[in-house]
């Protein structure tokens, strides 16, 4: 009982606080508890506060303190999720519409406008390690062409020793170690999250080393696509757990199996030679699926750009630009979904 009085009591108060301040009266019969919407559609230009019983579908065990219209969340409201979660903002007809701040439970945080549910228009994304974003959004997802891939989603990255070109101190998690030969920077991602290609290339090699443990960790996911461009670009992209340009790439039972062999047979992958045929993907197309080692989610991307006549090694999620979309070819596609 001691753990529930603070959350009554904190409830109380909100609502205490939401009879001060309202340009609407109050609705009929507030504060209520409902299963069903049927039960408040005599609440109409009023300002009420509600907490949604276990029928009320994917607002079940939310509070909400606002106003409303025709029996629906309409105007100015709160909205207290049961994850632990929080919306303060306009509602239009039941869904967020117009501006509004969500802060959800972990600390992450968007404030801006926004439109039937998502971010839409312009918004400031804040997450709880303190990246930031701020800018255009479109149904949801950023809208636009310019910005460096967030620190959150950038592990360990190339050993600064290995940096031919660009600068070599890292920018992300700069206390984070990789191994002497590291020359790719590690995304961090759950497990079979979807990968995409970064600009337009074709696939040249294949290797696959995945194995169902390699040193105590379990699984090892290490598919290898090696990319070049017309230009002569290299990008290779490792520790991946499927492709669909790789459909029978085995799973060795220790990783040292998979030593000496080039598995791109194996794999049955369409690549061709450096600078000749292979198959192609074009910018934003999905690839494939990320892995784990163990239980750490997330795969690698070597980047390799030819500059000046000559192939370089690049910290490459600070060295490129990077986009959402495909409306600026000379920037890069994000590797990961953009959220």
């Amino acid at each position: 009982m001691k753990r529930l009085l603070p959350v009554l009591t904190g409830f109380a108060l909100l609502l205490l606080s939401s009879t001060e301040g309202w340009s609407l009266p109050p609705c009929p019969g507030s504060p209520h508890t409902i299963s069903d919407y049927k039960e408040v559609t005599s609440w109409s230009n009023c300002h009420g506060a509600i907490t949604f019983g276990s029928g009320a579908g994917k607002r079940a065990g939310n509070k909400y303190v606002g106003e409303w219209k025709d029996g629906k969340l309409h105007g100015q409201g709160t909205e207290t999720f049961a994850s632990g979660s929080k919306y303060v903002g306009e509602y239009k007809d039941g869904i967020f519409h117009g501006q509004g701040t969500y802060t959800w439970a972990d600390g992450d945080k968007y404030e801006g406008q926004w439109k039937d549910d998502n971010f839409h228009g312009h918004g400031t994304f804040t997450w709880a390690d303190g990246d930031k974003y701020v800018g255009q959004w479109k149904n949801g997802k950023k809208h636009t062409s310019e910005y460096p891939i967030p620190c959150r989603r950038v592990g360990t990255s190339v050993t600064p020793a290995n940096v031919t070109y660009g600068k070599k101190e890292r920018t992300c998690k700069r206390d984070w170690k990789g191994y002497a030969e590291k020359e790719s920077v590690t995304f961090e991602v759950v497990s079979g999250s979807p990968v995409y290609a970064i600009t337009n290339m074709r696939l040249y090699r294949v290797k696959g080393l995945s194995s169902k443990e390699r040193r105590g960790e379990s699984p090892y996911d290490d598919i290898h696509l090696y990319f070049e461009t017309d230009n002569g670009s290299t990008y290779e992209y490792y520790h991946m757990k499927s492709s669909y340009l790789t459909p029978t790439c085995p799973v060795w039972d220790k990783f040292e199996d998979s030593y000496g062999w080039d598995h791109t047979e194996e794999c049955g992958a369409n690549p061709g030679t450096p600078y000749g045929k292979g198959e192609k993907v074009t910018k934003g197309q999905l690839i494939g699926y990320s892995g784990a080692t163990g239980n750490h989610g997330h795969f690698d991307i070597a980047f390799k750009p030819m500059i000046n006549g000559r192939r370089h090694i690049v910290q490459g999620d600070r060295y490129f630009e990077w986009e959402c979309g495909n409306e600026d070819p000379s920037k890069f596609h994000m590797p990961f979904e953009c959220k």
